[in-house]
């Protein structure tokens, strides 16, 4: 893979895909490096589920599914899919709108980390569609702690927008530096390779705010 692969060479990428990334400016896999993240999500920060529902804003849940979920048409062009998982400190209710495939993807005893807004009534406590992650062989530990939020447009999700990103930084490899080893070592810099892994991938605020100081610093120079 080069930068200037075609992004209708890449994996899941069919011709309408081609044409929503077309719109976000996306044609090559050098474009998909350059579409940096808005925003990041911090999923490392894992409550149980006793602390949920307490207060406001997006939460990491590490839950393990007790039940067999449940697929029911609530009405006309409208299903709706309960899960039931729990962590040992309490369950949780969670709930997804016209997905019925996940039914054969939440599996009893199967563990996930969910990410999104928990809610509380009385006793109960309640996610409706959040982001999940199969957690491998049962461990949240080897889940990326950070996630990006990438601009987007109708048909592109930011699964598959990361899902994109790490086949392009896997397919291109050590991605070589633009910038002369002198000019690095003496600014502090990180390189091409670590800041475009880390703008994509962080592993904290630190690597987030070193990849954007270098990447501000190629634009200028």
């Amino acid at each position: 893979m080069v930068y200037s692969t075609p992004v209708k060479n890449l994996r899941g990428v069919g011709e309408a895909k081609e044409k929503a990334l077309a719109k976000l400016g996306i044609r090559c896999a050098g474009d998909i490096l350059r579409h940096y993240p808005r925003a990041y999500q911090n999923r490392a920060a894992v409550i149980t589920a006793a602390e949920a529902g307490m207060t406001d804003g997006p939460v990491s849940l590490v839950l393990t599914v007790d039940a067999e979920p449940k697929d029911a048409l609530i009405r006309r062009g409208m299903r709706l899919l309960k899960v039931r998982a729990s962590d040992g400190t309490g369950v949780v209710h969670i709930t997804f709108f016209n997905q019925p495939y996940l039914k054969d993807v939440f599996r009893p005893d199967a563990t996930f980390r969910f990410y999104g807004k928990a809610e509380r009534v009385r006793s109960a406590v309640t996610m409706s569609s959040p982001v999940w992650e199969v957690c491998p062989e049962g461990d949240e530990s080897r889940l990326k702690p950070i996630m990006p939020v990438y601009p987007l447009t109708a048909g592109i999700g930011q699964k598959f927008m990361a899902d994109l990103v790490s086949q392009v930084l896997k397919g291109l490899g050590d991605i070589p530096d633009m910038l002369p080893p002198p000019v690095i070592l003496d600014n502090s810099l990180c390189t091409e390779n670590t800041a475009l892994n880390n703008i994509h991938f962080p592993q904290s605020e630190k690597d987030i705010a070193n990849a954007r100081r270098r990447l501000a610093f190629d634009e200028f120079y």
